[in-house]
């Protein structure tokens, strides 16, 4: 598997975890929800990356294919 998913997998569990302890323990909602968003948002990120990084090597490989009849 891959470093980066695994860790920032387990981060995201991690955060809600926690948050669920706040809003259970001090009932400080506002807070938790932030830290929910701003914790789990690392994932989205990640994924986000990921499908650009693979849309950038399509268009380079279509490009490559498509320069020899061009050019």
């Amino acid at each position: 598997m891959n470093p980066v998913k695994d860790l920032s997998f387990q981060f995201a569990i991690a955060v809600i975890e926690t948050t669920r302890n706040i809003q259970k323990n001090h009932r400080d909602i506002t807070i938790s929800k932030q830290l929910l968003r701003s914790g789990t948002s690392v994932g989205a990120l990640y994924t986000l990356n990921l499908r650009q990084i693979s849309y950038i090597n399509q268009r380079s490989h279509r490009k490559s294919v498509m320069q020899p009849a061009i050019g």
